[in-house]
């Protein structure tokens, strides 16, 4: 190779490594935390309408994933519903589709929950290489399970069918879960290792660490704000070729913070 080639090879190769290597940022709950455009004009988080504008703006989603009694994924946070009546469920752990579906027509248009299959549909559909990242939720309030832990069965059948929803749309490569219950992310791994998997870790760095090598996860997802999380711990974590999500962003000091600790993924309300 003459040497005006390979240097134009070398340097399309930097290029090439520094672009995969740089920080991707998602917004967290597809739009941030009660978020506004205009006055008046409002995205509620973990929506189409959040996930249209995350897709719009950043590099990629997070969204919280929750199963239905007819094993369904939706895209919802929180434990329990606001809306309360005879004929609404209470959280969607305990809900049909066709429940959820009556709780639709009760809330405002740009409140009302979507399935996870109409997320991936959509990014399908952008041919674009933006990110998603899936929050498998499990505990909820004593009203809605009173064990407050979701049963095995329903993390298996979870795991099963994100797995499914994600190859149907062929984004193994974009598509990763992120969940403190290990037995999904071990169950997701087990029918398709190509899907990445995140740790969830609140706390404790280093423990956090040891379970993501032990079961063989991609990588932690890991809070920004806990004291054992620095930029060696990062550089550790890297040097054992897995990745890390940071949570939640809500400034440009912690995103900065963020960045100069190399984390592969920023998750923020900004």
């Amino acid at each position: 190779m003459k040497p005006k080639h390979l240097l134009l090879s070398l340097l399309l190769s930097l290029l090439l490594f520094s672009c995969q290597n740089k920080t991707k940022i998602l917004c967290h709950r597809g739009s941030g935390i009660g978020f506004n455009i205009n006055k008046g004009d409002s995205i509620y988080e973990n929506t189409m309408g959040a996930v249209k504008f995350g897709f719009d703006n950043y590099d990629g989603i997070e969204i919280d994933i929750q199963k239905s009694k007819d094993g369904t994924l939706w895209v919802f946070h929180n434990s329990n519903f606001e809306i309360k009546d005879s004929l609404c469920p209470i959280c969607i752990p305990n809900a049909t589709d066709s429940e959820i579906l009556i709780l639709n027509t009760k809330l405002p248009p740009y409140k009302r929950l979507s399935r996870l299959e109409e997320v991936l549909k959509y990014r399908k559909s952008l041919n674009s290489n933006q990110y998603i990242s899936l929050d498998i939720k499990g505990y909820f309030d004593t009203d809605c399970l009173s064990k407050r832990n979701v049963s095995k069965e329903y993390e298996l059948n979870t795991a099963n069918e994100i797995v499914r929803l994600i190859n149907k749309y062929n984004l193994q490569e974009y598509v990763m879960v992120e969940t403190d219950y290990l037995r999904v992310l071990q169950r997701v791994k087990a029918l398709d290792s190509t899907i990445s998997t995140f740790v969830l870790g609140y706390n404790n760095f280093n423990q956090r660490l040891a379970i993501t090598q032990k079961i063989k996860a991609n990588g932690l997802s890991f809070n920004i704000h806990d004291t054992s999380l620095s930029q060696k711990a990062i550089e550790r974590l890297h040097d054992k070729g897995m990745k890390i999500q940071v949570w939640t962003i809500s400034s440009e000091v912690e995103k900065k913070k963020a960045k100069e600790m190399k984390a592969d993924f920023i998750q923020t309300d900004r």
